[in-house]
């Protein structure tokens, strides 16, 4: 672990000819795999890997998935998805890696996620999906992460209404076929020909447009 940790790849090929036990964890349940997900050290990873713990969890219910996502491990990420790593497996919190890359703001790690297939639809203990999450944080450059994330039983606009407290005007654009895709192309001067008629709202829901598509807001 030791070796793994401090990315010693000589050392790390030593004790693996030597029969290491690859299997042993700390106090905090973390194995040399586990380790290794966080080194960014493909090589390491490889090494140390062992189909029987490709899904073993520390304390906190992270396995070395998780880790790999966390530390945006993305060659490592490949190779463990490569190699059985459960993409939809639960932390302690009912948190799955998608939901973890989007609290993130992790474009490239989606992305790449979103390559093995995850469950979209998957609830964390607080029965908040991914797409929950990105609108949340509201994670710069997240409109197309946010976009991906619809499932044919989310409404990402309401979501996104909810989480300004702005609920009351999802009747008024949804009447006019306004969803998420629409609502992320307009201005201020759309939503006030939509019926966003007070100033405060209006600006509300055009400073969550501009952090959705990455912009810095301008104010007239």
């Amino acid at each position: 672990m030791f070796a793994c940790y401090h990315g010693r790849e000589d050392v790390v090929a030593n004790l693996v000819q030597m029969n290491a036990d690859l299997l042993i964890a700390d106090s905090q349940g973390q194995t040399a795999l586990l380790i290794a997900a966080s080194s960014n050290n493909l090589a390491i990873l490889s090494s140390v890997y062992d189909e029987r713990i490709v899904n073993c969890e520390d304390t906190n219910g992270w396995t070395p998935l998780f880790h790999a996502v966390n530390v945006g491990f993305e060659p490592g990420i490949h190779y463990l998805l490569q190699h059985k790593a459960d993409i939809n497996h639960k932390d302690k919190s009912g948190w799955t890696v998608l939901m973890l890359a989007c609290s993130n703001g992790a474009q490239n790690i989606i992305q790449i996620l979103f390559k093995y297939n995850p469950d979209k639809e998957m609830l964390n203990q607080n029965e908040e999906s991914a797409e929950d999450i990105i609108i949340k944080y509201s994670r710069r450059s997240s409109l197309v992460t946010l976009l991906q994330l619809q499932t044919p039983h989310s409404d990402a606009l309401a979501k996104l209404l909810h989480e300004l407290s702005l609920d009351k005007y999802y009747p008024v654009l949804r009447t006019q076929q306004i969803g998420l895709n629409e609502f992320s192309r307009m201005n201020e001067q759309d939503l006030k020909d939509a019926g966003i008629t007070l100033l405060g709202p209006r600006r509300k829901m055009y400073l969550a447009i501009c952090k959705l598509k990455g912009e810095e807001y301008k104010k007239d």
